[in-house]
């Protein structure tokens, strides 16, 4: 086994990451929601609230069925005088538009993490990807600490929950640069965003050769660049498909791991690296893996067993002795 060197310089343990992204007007969009208002009221009269009675710019208005008698109006607002500017204003208008109506910030519950992307990826080009399925919100890509390069993943937040999962489903099965990106669902984020929490500590390594089994020596390859505290191989009927998981201890750890290991050869096969969901860990993906295994071994058992019965007793169990003779009784 070899490793691939990088010439990127290393950063030591106590360097702190910066929150680094290629913003797309990262801190001029913010939501506001504005529910309790009577389900009667119209689109119209909410766009008018905002443009002429509170002079509040905005790019898009979503509403939400509330409990059948209210609904509530997610809006996006668009330019560069905040949050709390907007929301003072919009508080002083609020009786007019209706007396029940109330103002809050919601969860960002629409974003969307984009997994193994080229180096080539950009922001641009992610918002060309995800602009068919809905209003984008915001989108970035993180780049590495040490190279200013992107590490391969991003994010796109899209206006509501539905149309994420609209785009989670036209974005799950495309390739990208040859290729296939990984598409999931954020669990919601409280605003403001802290984009530490966006980094990862946890790697998905392909291109393992099939059957490969050295755990030991997977392991070995990533304790050289921090502390492992998960490795393990995707497996199907217990042979390695070629996947595997690791997480590290720190972001920092995974950052300095894919530099150093991605590219590295085992087995005559060049592995490839990159980062894994940042609200999953390898331990719960495999875990997971493994559980749809043992429910699709549990599904063929059974089916296989009902199938043995009918071959069996096609009469039932209570009813399978000569048919004639129960006949004959009655």
């Amino acid at each position: 086994m070899t490793i691939s060197q990088s010439n990127e310089p290393s950063a030591t343990a106590a360097e702190p990451i910066p929150n680094s992204v290629f913003p797309y007007e990262f801190e001029s969009h913010r939501h506001l929601r504005i529910y309790s208002l009577p389900s009667s009221i119209s689109d119209g009269r909410v766009r008018n609230f905002l443009s002429q009675q509170c002079q509040v710019p905005y790019k898009a208005l979503h509403f939400e069925p509330s409990d059948g008698v209210t609904v509530s109006c997610r809006v996006l607002l668009d330019g560069n005088e905040g949050l709390n500017a907007s929301m003072s204003r919009i508080v002083a208008n609020l009786p007019l538009l209706a007396s029940s109506a109330k103002l809050g910030t919601p969860l960002a519950d629409g974003i969307l993490f984009i997994g193994n992307l080229s180096k080539h990826m950009t922001t641009e080009r992610l918002i060309a990807m995800g602009s068919p399925s809905g209003t984008i919100v915001r989108a970035f890509m993180m780049v590495s600490p040490f190279t200013k390069e992107s590490e391969g993943f991003g994010y796109i937040e899209f206006a509501t929950k539905s149309i994420a999962v609209k785009g989670r489903a036209a974005l799950a099965s495309r390739v990208v640069d040859d290729r296939p990106i990984r598409v999931d669902l954020m669990k919601p984020v409280s605003e403001p965003f802290d984009l530490k929490s966006f980094r990862t500590r946890t790697l998905f390594i392909d291109r393992l050769p099939r059957g490969f089994s050295d755990l030991s020596l997977l392991t070995s390859m990533f304790v050289r660049a921090g502390a492992v505290q998960y490795c393990n191989l995707v497996r199907k009927n217990g042979v390695c498909r070629g996947f595997a998981f690791v997480d590290m201890a720190t972001c920092l750890d995974a950052v300095q791991a894919r530099q150093q290991v991605d590219g590295a050869l085992v087995e005559k096969s060049v592995i490839r690296l990159s980062f894994g969901h940042p609200q999953k860990t390898a331990s719960s993906i495999i875990h997971g893996k493994e559980e749809v295994e043992r429910a699709k071994a549990r599904v063929v058992r059974t089916r296989s067993h009902l199938q043995m019965q009918q071959t069996n007793f096609p009469y039932g169990r209570t009813n399978s002795f000569y048919p004639q003779q129960q006949q004959q009784q009655q």
